[in-house]
């Protein structure tokens, strides 16, 4: 660094280049490198004096001595000696093929750098702001895969770099074009019409070896191809345009190199010098070769896989970079010629460019906008049905309102009311809220919010308020399926350009990383997997934390040198990209083309920003989420089902949650589906926090008065929604604790302590405990005296526990506190508390609009089940486990499902009566068929017959087959004549039929379009009358085809019938475990699916863990290696079972750890007790008949079991011995009777 006087007649700015030999700064004797005993470059008049400064080698030969203005103060101004611009550079955003991190490139750059990553801008933002950030000089570019002259798409490689402002976006226009279908093969490529559109203020670098002008000189015999290249790129960027050479001692360079000079020297084109970075330490070029590995799917051993040839690829400072060209110095100074070209570039940070909202009339004005918001709040005001003279109201609308136009957010509330209300009114189910944005009674009268924030006691200034200036954060939930339909509006409203969705990256985070170093280095997949484990579940560990908090890694790592390695590399490697994907739910809106600010990206057909999230906030660009919400959909087509089947008008807005009976029904623990509130330890606290409702409606119910026992009825409903609210907040890691004293409060209001007696207004409605963010501002407010506003900055702060800042706080909050006559004692007695519960704390706002629609969801479930459960099961279309969960629901309340049918069944699961139907799109091997049976259907009626499908289906459909096979094998035939098997057995005849008379008709027959009803039995094929396939071939079949058993479960089969069993007089099902002690002995029958093997971390002993399924769920199973070796012929997919062992709910959720497995039908046939005499219960004497009727069908004269009917109190024997194993005895029973008869042991 070099310090010279200041002299006022020369005017100097910080980022200001200087020629120290030219620009009159200083003066010296002989040359820039005289090396005189004094070492002083001397003064003259008129010139600056540098005073005693060791003159650098660095400057050796060169003809420019440039440097920087750095600082400037009143005495004196901080030059920083520049050597060169590293303009070729790429970070790990040139995704796995670099590996330098934005922060080692920004240390390592001495001043001056570029950041050039492979096809795109991704890390431009990060990499710009971090320089910033560091005073140093950041240059944006990017290395372009370019077309040829010749429109070849061939990945050439060009750099782009950006001079100004306008450059930045001409870049940014060119890196958007170059996603475009049109643009992109393999690789996002720019081409030369592009690059003369866009060319304005852009630097352009002929690249490395991967550049076409390069590539023309090793497979061209002569220049010309290559001048005629640069001749052209010059012709676009003039002198902007350089030539560029690199030295990494590769065998092509010796001949690229010379040639690049005299193409220089022929067309007086300048050439620049760039290094190529890829990594940041010459010693990191191993990790580089893994990262590369990783990238392609190959092995370090791998003779054929990529790999970079030649060396020091590393980011080189300024004395191996003057090294390596001191005999041709002008490239270096070149590349600062091109540093001086970009110093004034600057990216506008911080500025909100908020979309321009088009009110209706002319006049567009802000005061108009402001008027605008105004009624239309007012409008909603009436809407919500709120009283016009309430001053409470009207004094919270006021309030809002200033802050909202104060703080210039007029049109952000327009924006997203808009958007909001369109997709309302269009039957896009909409969330009530979600976040703080509930606090506000704006966003409520907008109809953007659905809670009353008065009414539930919500703070306007949790969301927005003056002390805290940044933009208002509305996220939405929508209806997943149509929230595409929303974002579609959006972009109808603004422009297509004007709005792109975000971009996000994974990373190469701890776990994965160490799998895949461990696989690049060749070592068996069990160490890497060993490792990884011993590296806790947290997205936010890293390999050093998981080091520090885990002995048995530190010391896997400190005594084994194969851990060591790998640990080594992966820390090196560890949150580097990995690739880039479209966010979940961020959506940017801008005021003009997103592409004027940002460049954009196409990920699997969808336009994205190529910066993430926070950084188009930086930019100030509008970013709204948009979060599609499984509930959403559930909610809106339970509704649409309601009025469909009940002929009802029902909106989801309207259910309400305050009914003391689903409250009554919750309380029950039935909470499955209920969003919010289902799972075991969940189900078992609102059963804690409503455990008094069915009492209280007792009591409320007794009331005379219609009236009042109404208005007493919604007070305790409107009093479980609290306590729901606070079981919302609650139930999370960390408050979690909190729940027992919660409802020692609820139920011995005695027990509740307070502070001080202002906090019990405040505390009261969460039994004397800080449950809510909300509550913590309040606190500060009554005891201490802060405005709302001000108790919000207090809770931010707190919650960044920086010393300083907290000591700050704690000062200021216990000098309020004593001015409000409140002891310094219960002042820091209080404070502390804060602190506490400031990392508990819930935000209350989000909680009660979260638990108001999973009482909405308890609501349609508590009275329209059927429908509810079917809109459940759609919502898990794509989720086996899950849906196997809810069918199992289902059938656990008594809802029946109904096998798929090809006359009945949609697409979907719907409602059928007061059942569930099969939908046919869960068939596999389907496909588009499904679509085309309902409209065959729809057209033309429905099938009388299997025969007459087949031909409907092949002639005018085109259905295959393999479908029909399909659809046999799931019982969508089952209702028409003959059984599964006689049906199978003629497809192939019938194909052979339709396919032989197709031969005989022409294209445009009749035939083919509207066929008379007699023309299909025509063709009729005899179906034998064979016996249906064995019953647990059928079930399999049903389970491989629709995903689960439809026609029945296996375990529903005889031989598989416990209840007989002398041992066994109470099973476990896998769904009743919520209610079994911790560490019981439990009993479960089922299958055994899901089978994997782990390792033990300290011995390596294998050990496996499995999935228990039965009718109504899955529960997890470990068999550890103690037991393993008697119970592992047992364990394999589809094993049917009893499993015995203990039960558990801990860390690893619900599961068994396994003491022994039993073949189940081996058990049971050992252990049944044949000659028990089984009753059959029927509630009415004209039901013998039947009964009677179906259990002659199943007489055997072998059996051993004597076979009884109840009917009332009278008992009447068969005259016969039944065939109690028999499957088809009891399905019969059950299509006939339901749940009428009842089936046991006596």
């Amino acid at each position: 660094m070099l310090k010279i006087k200041r002299n006022e007649s020369i005017n100097l700015q910080i980022g200001d280049y200087l020629d120290l030999s030219k620009d009159g700064v200083i003066s010296y004797t002989e040359n820039p490198m005289y090396k005189g005993n004094n070492n002083t470059w001397l003064n003259q008049p008129d010139r600056l004096i540098l005073g005693k400064t060791p003159i650098d080698e660095r400057f050796a030969n060169r003809k420019n001595l440039k440097a920087v203005v750095i600082d400037i103060s009143d005495e004196e101004i901080t030059l920083e000696p520049l050597f060169y611009a590293d303009l070729h550079r790429h970070s790990g955003y040139s995704l796995l093929d670099g590996s330098n991190k934005i922060a080692d490139l920004v240390e390592k750059t001495e001043y001056v750098g570029a950041l050039t990553d492979h096809g795109n801008l991704f890390g431009m933002l990060d990499y710009y702001k971090s320089m910033k950030a560091a005073n140093k000089q950041a240059i944006i570019g990017m290395e372009a895969y370019c077309e040829t002259i010749d429109g070849e798409k061939k990945s050439n490689h060009l750099i782009l770099l950006a001079k100004t402002y306008k450059g930045y976006q001409n870049l940014a226009k060119l890196s958007s074009l170059s996603y475009q279908k049109d643009h992109f093969y393999r690789k996002p490529h720019v081409n030369y019409n592009d690059l003369r559109k866009y060319s304005e203020d852009i630097i352009c670098l002929s690249a490395c070896i991967g550049g076409e002008i390069p590539q023309a000189i090793l497979h061209e015999e002569n220049l010309g191809k290559a001048t005629e290249i640069a001749s052209a790129l010059k012709e676009i960027f003039q002198d902007d345009f350089y030539l560029e050479i690199q030295r990494h001692n590769l065998e092509e360079e010796k001949i690229v190199n010379p040639a690049i000079m005299t193409i220089a020297s022929l067309l007086d084109i300048k050439v620049v010098a760039t290094s190529d970075s890829h990594y940041t330490l010459k010693e990191d070029y191993k990790a580089h070769e893994i990262l590369l590995a990783i990238g392609t799917k190959s092995t370090l051993d791998d003779p054929n896989r990529y790999s970079f040839k030649g060396e020091d690829y590393h980011l080189m400072d300024s004395f191996e970079f003057s090294k390596k060209y001191a005999d041709i110095p002008e490239v270096l100074d070149n590349t600062l010629e091109i540093a001086e070209k970009c110093k004034d570039f600057e990216i506008e940070l911080g500025k909100i460019k908020m979309p321009n909202f088009k009110i209706p009339g002319d006049d567009q004005s802000k005061d108009a906008k402001i008027k605008y918001l105004k009624k239309l709040v007012f409008e909603g005001y009436k809407n919500r049905g709120l009283d016009i003279n309430n001053q409470v109201y009207i004094n919270r609308i006021k309030k809002e309102l200033e802050v909202i136009i104060s703080m210039d957010f007029v049109e952000y509330f327009l924006i997203v009311g808009d958007y909001i209300n369109w997709a309302k009114n269009h039957g896009v189910a909409v969330g009530l809220a979600r976040g703080s944005a509930a606090g506000s009674l704006v966003t409520y009268c907008l109809n953007i919010t659905g809670l009353d924030p008065i009414k539930h006691n919500l703070l306007f200034e949790r969301f927005l308020n003056k002390e805290r200036v940044s933009m208002p954060d509305i996220d939405t939930d929508f209806d997943y399926e149509k929230r595409e339909e929303v974002i579609d509006y959006v972009k109808s409203l603004y422009g297509e350009d004007h709005v792109s969705n975000i971009i996000t990256f994974g990373t190469l985070g701890a776990k994965m990383v160490v799998r895949d170093v461990a696989r690049v280095l060749g070592y068996d997949y069990e160490l890497g997997d060993k490792i990884s484990k011993e590296i806790p579940e947290d997205p936010k560990m890293t390999i050093d934390k998981a080091l520090e908090v885990n002995p048995e890694l530190q010391l896997m790592y400190n005594s084994d040198e194969e851990v060591k390695e790998i640990i080594d590399y992966s820390k090196r490697l560890e949150g580097l990209p990995r690739h880039a994907s479209k966010h979940a739910c961020g959506v940017i809106i801008a005021d003009k083309a997103v592409s004027e600010y940002i460049p954009e990206a196409v990920i699997k057909d969808k336009l994205v920003t190529q910066v993430n999230m926070i950084e188009c906030e930086d930019l100030g660009l509008l970013k709204m989420d948009f979060l599609g919400l499984r509930t959403m959909t559930v909610l809106r087509s339970s509704i649409e089902s309601i009025n469909k089947n009940e002929g009802l008008n029902l909106s989801y807005e309207t259910i309400p949650f305050d009914d003391p009976y689903v409250y009554s029904y919750l309380s029950k623990g039935h909470t499955e589906a209920v969003f919010q509130l289902e799972g075991t330890g969940m189900t078992e606290t609102i059963k804690a926090l409503l455990y008094d409702v069915d009492d209280k409606i007792k009591v409320i119910e007794d009331i005379e008065d219609d009236e009042e026992r109404n208005k007493a009825l919604k007070e305790l409903g409107e009093e479980c929604f609290s306590r729901v609210v606070a079981g919302v907040s609650l139930y999370r890691p960390g408050p979690m604790q909190f729940i027992p004293q919660y409802i020692e409060g609820l139920k011995d209001p005695s027990s509740i302590v307070y502070d001080h007696p202002s906090l019990e207004p405040v505390l009261k409605e969460t039994m004397g405990l800080m449950v809510y963010q909300e509550q913590i501002m309040q606190v500060a407010q009554v005891l201490a005296g802060y405005t709302l506003g001000e108790a919000d900055i207090l809770r931010r702060a707190i919650g960044k526990k920086k010393l300083k800042i907290l000591e700050e706080q704690k000062d200021n909050f216990i000098k309020g506190a004593i001015n409000n006559n409140v002891a310094k004692e219960v002042a820091e007695k209080v404070f502390e508390k804060i602190v506490y519960f400031a990392d508990y704390g819930f935000n209350k706002s989000h909680a009660a609009a979260y638990a108001c629609l999973g009482m909405q969801t308890a609501w349609l479930k508590y009275y329209y089940p059927v429908d509810f459960m079917a809109m459940n099961l759609n919502s898990f279309f794509n989720d086996p486990d899950k849906l196997t969960y809810y069918l199992g629901q289902c059938l656990l309340n008594n809802i029946k499902i109904l096998p798929p049918d090809v006359n009945k069944s949609s697409l979907r699961f719907e409602r059928y009566d007061d059942k569930i139907i099969f939908g046919l799109q869960a068939i596999k091997n389907l496909g588009k068929a499904s679509e085309l049976i309902i409209k065959e259907r729809e057209e033309y009626g429905e099938f009388k017959g299997f025969q007459e499908f087949f031909d409907r289906m092949s002639i005018r459909r085109k259905i295959t087959t393999k479908n029909v096979e399909s659809l046999n094998f799931a019982g969508a035939f089952d209702n028409f004549s003959k059984n599964r098997q006689a049906r199978a057995s003629i497809i192939k005849d019938l194909s052979k039929s339709v396919k032989s008379r197709k031969t005989r008709k022409t294209l445009n027959s009749p035939w083919l379009e509207d066929l008379p009803d007699n023309e299909f039995e025509k063709y009729n094929i005899e179906t034998p009358d064979v016996n249906e396939f064995n019953v647990k071939f059928k079930l399999k079949m049903e389970k491989e085809i629709a995903g689960f058993y439809v026609s029945g479960h296996p375990l529903d089969l005889s031989i598989y019938d416990t209840s007989l069993c002398d041992k066994l007089e109470s099973l476990n099902l896998v769904n009743s475990l919520v209610t079994t002690g911790e560490g019981n002995k439990v009993w479960i029958k089922g299958i055994i699916t899901d089978v994997k093997t782990f390792y033990t971390k300290k011995s390596n002993e294998p050990l496996m863990i499995f999935k228990i399924e039965d009718q109504y769920g899955q529960l997890s199973a470990v068999c550890f290696n103690k037991q393993l070796g008697v119970n592992i012929s047992y364990i394999y997919e589809g094993s049917i079972v009893l499993v015995e062992g203990t039960y558990q709910d801990g860390d690893y959720g619900r599961q068994v750890i396994v003491d022994l497995i039993y073949d189940l039908e081996q058990y049971v046939s050992q252990n049944k007790n044949r000659n028990k005499v089984v009753s059959l219960k029927i509630t009415c004497n004209s039901d013998k008949k039947t009964m009677l009727a179906i259990v002659d069908k199943y007489k055997d004269s072998n059996s051993l079991t004597d076979f009884y009917l109840l009917v009332g109190n009278r008992t009447f024997k068969v005259p016969m011995r039944v065939d109690i194993d028999s499957y088809g005895l009891r399905q019969e029973l059950f299509d006939n009777f339901g749940e009428k008869y009842n089936l046991q042991a006596i």
